[in-house]
């Protein structure tokens, strides 16, 4: 049994998708600080041969310090109303264009107060749509304490998982804590992952685009690719 976990992104990349699909249990870690313009709230699509933000707007003044699952979106714009008009202007083109757009405008018109709702939202419909598959949580909801290391020690032992797949990023830190996985008999693996190049109707192609690139252009291939990239 293996689990993933991570915090809940804004529509985010491959290798988000591809650790998810590489494990059983997910933990959307959304009781940890939030981090003003991080991907929590945005990402990246093609624009014009190169690309742009989508951004989420949350309301932040006053309120340093909030927890992911604190932060309320401001909806004093019509940020919804912005990025379809971007999506269909970037991507009208794509081969997948008319098959998806549909399942994308489905989702921005469900409502939202909280920015990590919408997120885990669009995360789950998003692998209903291309069938990837794993048993989700947020660590909310499970209710455990602790700081880094410990807190995932914990996840761990509340949802009686004994390895823990990490990304990349996360090495060194976890490196100076191994010794505390290893006294819990929990096994670290590292998540190694390339992504594929695949078939765009633009010419260049761009590394680490939000999910949105991916199935505008592969459709029904989507999970291949995403899998794909996936170093066992």
């Amino acid at each position: 049994m293996k689990i993933g976990i991570m915090q809940p992104t804004f529509v985010p990349w491959a290798g988000y998708f591809g650790l998810i699909n590489y494990v059983d249990k997910f933990v959307f870690l959304n009781d940890v600080q939030f981090d003003s313009r991080s991907w929590q709230q945005r990402n990246k699509i093609y624009n014009n041969n190169t690309t742009a933000w989508l951004t989420i707007p949350v309301v932040k003044k006053k309120l340093q310090n909030q927890k992911i699952f604190d932060v309320k979106i401001d909806f004093s714009s019509n940020f919804k109303k912005k990025h379809i008009k971007t999506i269909h202007h970037n991507y009208a083109k794509a081969k997948y264009f008319k098959k998806y757009i549909a399942f994308f405008e489905e989702l921005y018109s469900k409502q939202f107060e909280y920015l990590s709702e919408m997120n885990i939202y669009f995360i789950k419909e998003i692998c209903n749509l291309i069938d990837i598959n794993a048993e989700f949580f947020t660590s909310k909801d499970l209710d455990v304490d602790g700081k880094k290391s410990e807190r995932l020690i914990n996840i761990c032992n509340k949802l009686k998982v004994k390895k823990y797949i990490s990304v990349e990023g996360s090495k060194d830190y976890l490196q100076a804590d191994a010794g505390l996985f290893l006294k819990k008999k929990i096994n670290i693996i590292y998540f190694g992952y390339n992504e594929l190049e695949y078939n765009t109707f633009y010419s260049n192609f761009f590394p680490k685009l939000s999910i949105i690139d991916i199935i505008f252009n592969c459709g029904e291939n989507s999970k291949k690719i995403i899998v794909g990239g996936i170093n066992d």
